[in-house]
């Protein structure tokens, strides 16, 4: 049996759910629908994807953004082995075409994949490419992007671009509905909800302590959910939080994310692209904290676009980032609005057709490969 779609991507959670939903769109359509992950085998992936019950392929790549130059050199002496492994591993599959989602794991499949003749498709949902999706972009046969996307490119590849949105799973789709049903209380206990991204985010995890103490003193009352990431120590976060007379729950990365989307009543995120596409399906007030290091700061590209769409304040790494993150939060806990130009603006954001504009491009592709 041949595989009808593989997902390449990977080390960080941005790089695996929309493929989670493009996978359950295609298998809503079909289920007879063979379907399976490629990604890196010193990521995280393989634990989260096998949690839900989907095939894992591993094979080797390394991260080049976020190393020296030692590093750089071996992530790119990897990618012949990581072309090479991708070969085998789709002829052995019969896979049939390929989604790259992003990450240093997504070039040897998507390089193979053409060299193979098998189609090629990207979801770039930042503002600008990231490397990995700027070198597959000249092989592949569509591009989808988000409304973030402001990047100059060359009448050709403008062709092959089409503005999808990002693609969200079921579970958090679902939620949506819920927001002319419920609005957040301005009075009382506030549910603070704190995304530091899937591998974590210094800048959040160091100040947010601090911060919501802040906020207590100045007399909020507050129930405090903080994911730190699967690479912090949540013992040292638990300790800070507990020396500034604050109640929270810390964990390393929340599965169940659309219920606590639910609970929020204001949310501190990163500025990862899926992130701020789920922030605005859930229109609910937010300030947005975009990584310092985060590869060719994208992060501070996505939350400029995100707040001229939807007016939700960002705080950058500065000397007075704890000063202006109690500031923007004490604005969201209290203005009607909650500091964002208006409901509307946030969920006007996001597409809710994303994953079926998606897999209708999918579904164009002739099954010659069979």
């Amino acid at each position: 049996m041949s595989v009808y779609a593989a997902i390449a991507g990977g080390y960080t959670a941005g790089h695996l759910t929309p493929g989670f939903a493009i996978i359950d769109a295609l298998r809503a359509a079909d289920s007879s629908r063979e379907c399976l992950f490629i990604g890196s085998e010193i990521g995280p992936e393989r634990k989260v994807i096998e949690a839900r019950g989907l095939t894992f392929c591993s094979i080797s790549s390394l991260p080049y953004s976020r190393g020296d130059g030692m590093d750089k050199f071996r992530s790119l002496f990897a990618i012949p082995r990581s072309i090479v492994q991708s070969i085998r591993l789709l002829r052995r599959q019969r896979v049939q075409r390929l989604m790259v989602l992003g990450g240093h794991a997504s070039v040897g499949p998507g390089l193979a994949a053409r060299i193979l003749g098998i189609p090629v498709f990207i979801l770039e949902p930042n503002a600008s490419f990231g490397k990995a999706n700027r070198l597959l972009a000249r092989v592949a046969r569509t591009i989808f992007t988000s409304p973030l996307f402001n990047e100059p490119v060359s009448e050709i590849l403008s062709r092959r671009i089409v503005c999808s949105g990002v693609p969200l799973r079921a579970e958090l789709r679902r939620i949506a509905s819920k927001h002319d049903a419920k609005q957040a209380s301005r009075s009382g206990l506030r549910n603070l909800l704190i995304l530091g991204g899937s591998l974590g985010h210094d800048d959040v995890n160091l100040n947010m302590p601090g911060v919501c103490g802040a906020l207590i003193k100045e007399g909020f009352e507050m129930r405090v959910v903080h994911q730190c990431g699967v690479q912090r120590v949540q013992s040292d976060l638990d300790h800070a939080y507990r020396m500034n007379d604050v109640e929270a729950h810390v964990v390393s990365y929340i599965d169940d994310i659309a219920e606590q989307y639910d609970l929020a009543d204001v949310i501190v995120s990163a500025a990862g692209a899926i992130s701020l596409a789920e922030l605005s399906m859930v229109g609910k007030p937010a300030v947005i904290v975009p990584l310092k290091d985060a590869a060719g700061q994208h992060q501070l590209e996505n939350a400029i676009q995100f707040e001229t769409f939807t007016g939700a304040p960002v705080v950058v790494h500065s000397d007075k980032m704890a000063n202006d993150l109690t500031s923007a939060l004490t604005q969201s806990l209290t203005s009607p609005a909650g500091g964002n130009k208006d409901e509307r603006s946030m969920t006007r954001f996001w597409s809710p057709d994303a994953h079926a504009v998606i897999v209708s491009h999918l579904e164009k592709v002739g099954e010659s490969h069979d």
